[in-house]
């Protein structure tokens, strides 16, 4: 396998690396302005997102090395959510 398809999607735009999930949810609300930001299992926890702003366009990765339940706010924008690994959902609200 190439190394291009072996490498984290975004990795050359590091936000945050951590094994602390306090650490992971401060960078997330400061980045995103999360609301709640839960882990299973704090001791087995690895975190890190990636983020690049491409003029109106915003592109963040986000992986969990346990699992890790965040609830981002609602926002006047398009969110598509894609579950590389594992399971992901975003819930869909009427206006």
């Amino acid at each position: 396998m190439s190394e291009a398809l072996t490498q984290i999607p975004l990795d050359r735009f590091a936000l945050v690396r951590t094994k602390s999930p306090e650490e992971m949810e401060a960078s997330l609300v400061e980045a995103y302005e999360i609301h709640r930001f839960d882990v299973r299992q704090k001791e087995d926890f690895k975190g890190q997102a990636n983020l690049v702003s491409l003029g109106d366009v915003s592109i963040g990765f986000c992986a969990y090395g346990a699992p890790t339940f965040v609830e981002f706010p609602e926002v006047n924008s398009a969110k598509w959510q894609l579950a590389v690994r594992g399971s992901g959902r975003v819930p869909s609200r009427s206006w």
